[in-house]
């Protein structure tokens, strides 16, 4: 069974609509909850997003409280997504694996770093 990890920036492009939103919305769409991977802290960090996003005048009350609700429900609330918490040992893997396979989109397109 193929596993989706969704971080907290790609996570919140479900729930407010970015550049990148479709492609996120076509995987939840096309998988099911207990394919989803998600880290606990990750789920707060998408919740934070919500605020900051709602606080600065980008999204509405009423889609603030309909993106926590549907996150609450999809992500929180559902027992199959696999939830992980954030313990040290953890990140610090998270971390050389990022560091490992980074990609970033800027020096694919032209060919150069910063």
């Amino acid at each position: 069974m193929r596993v989706f990890y969704f971080d907290a920036s790609v996570l919140a492009k479900a729930y407010v609509r970015e550049k990148g939103s479709p492609i996120v919305e076509t995987i939840l769409e096309r998988t099911r909850s207990e394919q989803w991977l998600a880290l606990m802290m990750g789920l707060l960090e998408v919740a934070s997003i919500l605020v900051r996003k709602k606080n600065g005048g980008v999204i509405t009350l009423g889609i603030f409280q309909t993106s926590l609700q549907t996150l609450t429900h999809d992500f929180i609330e559902d027992d199959a997504v696999l939830k992980i918490e954030a313990t040290n040992e953890i990140c610090a893997e998270a971390l050389q694996f990022t560091i490992k396979h980074e990609y970033l989109p800027h020096q694919h397109r032209s060919g150069n770093s910063r």
